[in-house]
């Protein structure tokens, strides 16, 4: 056994790096594209060379990063279609809802499209009986704090040690909103994962394909500790993201012992 300091860790921005979540840029105003030159590594897809992603051009597809920041400003319209969403713990919470003997991740499709994603929840409510039915009518393009807590019931549904976490979650503040009030967790998704590139004013990430796993480990101010970015790297291990991502930093003295290797 051992004790040591819970230290505080931050956010940081590189020079001319916009705290702004992505609002009215161009890839030409986001230094960190600019850096790793995204769009020539965007090229390297383009294996007709059209100048355009095509259908089986998909950089980033089937890889889930986990964002441990924030949070993530989840309605944003180039990363809307891009956020992770647990289906186990939705499917937990609505039940057998196509009544096929079996809950799993088709309970959560209430659109049918075959993938789980934040439009199965745009448009969501309950009926006279108290039944969860969606309405492509009632959609308007995002997710509402109703929506979300209409499937929010208080339980740990999936058995992960986390109650509600419909979308991510908070370790800052052990809940399931993880909407950024601070915009770095969603400057840092959108590097990731923006596509929004065929929307004017939209640009495309490194990884327009990928999923983000929205970890709000850090406070509106940018702040929060050892604690709540171990919780996270936790979670986020626990829900089988590929790749985890920590945009910040932390003061105090450098311990070995500060992450211990975890396996998944």
């Amino acid at each position: 056994d051992y004790a040591r300091m819970n230290r505080i860790v931050g956010i940081g921005l590189e020079p001319n790096q916009s705290p702004n979540p992505l609002v009215n840029q161009n890839l030409a105003g986001l230094w960190g594209l600019e850096t790793i030159q995204n769009q020539k590594a965007l090229s390297q897809f383009d294996r007709n060379g059209n100048g355009a992603l095509d259908a089986n051009e998909k950089p980033g597809a089937g890889v889930i990063v986990a964002v441990i920041d924030t949070g993530v400003y989840y309605n944003h319209p180039d990363l809307f279609d891009n956020i992770w969403v647990n289906a186990q713990e939705i499917a937990y919470t609505v039940g057998d809802r196509n009544r096929d003997g079996v809950i799993d991740w088709r309970d959560a499709d209430f659109n049918g499209d075959g993938r789980v994603n934040l439009r199965d929840i745009d448009g969501i409510s309950l009926d006279a009986s108290g039944n969860y039915v969606w309405s492509k009518a009632a959609q308007d393009g995002s997710v509402s704090q109703k929506e979300l807590d209409l499937l929010a019931n208080g339980k740990d549904d999936d058995g992960n040690r986390a109650l509600d976490d419909l979308i991510g979650f908070s370790t800052a503040f052990n809940q399931y909103d993880i909407l950024d009030i601070n915009s770095h967790g969603t400057h840092v998704s959108g590097t990731i994962a923006a596509n929004g590139a065929s929307r004017p004013g939209g640009i495309n990430g490194i990884a327009p394909y990928a999923q983000i796993m929205g970890v709000q480990a850090l406070n509106g101010h940018g702040f929060g500790s050892d604690v709540s970015v171990l919780r996270g790297i936790y979670y986020a291990a626990d829900q089988h993201a590929d790749v985890i991502n920590l945009s910040l930093g932390g003061y105090g003295p450098k311990e070995s012992d500060t992450f211990q290797s975890y396996e998944a």
